[in-house]
């Protein structure tokens, strides 16, 4: 899965992990992969994600089985 951010990056997302690549740098930015958490999205308490799917940007919606959380992108956090 797949979402894109602003024209600066995208992240892609495999089972648990997930990487940003930076549009800018034309690269995988440093320290990544990282795994998906509460740590590194706050609030998403999935251990890994079925799909990702952005929504009028900044809001983006996680999904896994019949739950998912909406995810602030500029607060940084769901809600």
């Amino acid at each position: 899965e797949k979402v894109n951010y602003l024209n600066s990056y995208v992240y892609f997302f495999s089972g648990n992990k997930y990487i940003r690549f930076s549009f800018v740098n034309n690269s995988i930015d440093e320290g990544y992969p990282k795994t998906l958490s509460n740590a590194t999205w706050k609030g998403i308490n999935f251990d890994k994600i079925d799909a990702v799917l952005v929504w009028k940007a900044p809001l983006v919606y996680f999904f896994k089985g019949n739950q998912y959380y909406r995810f602030d992108m500029n607060k940084d956090s769901t809600f």
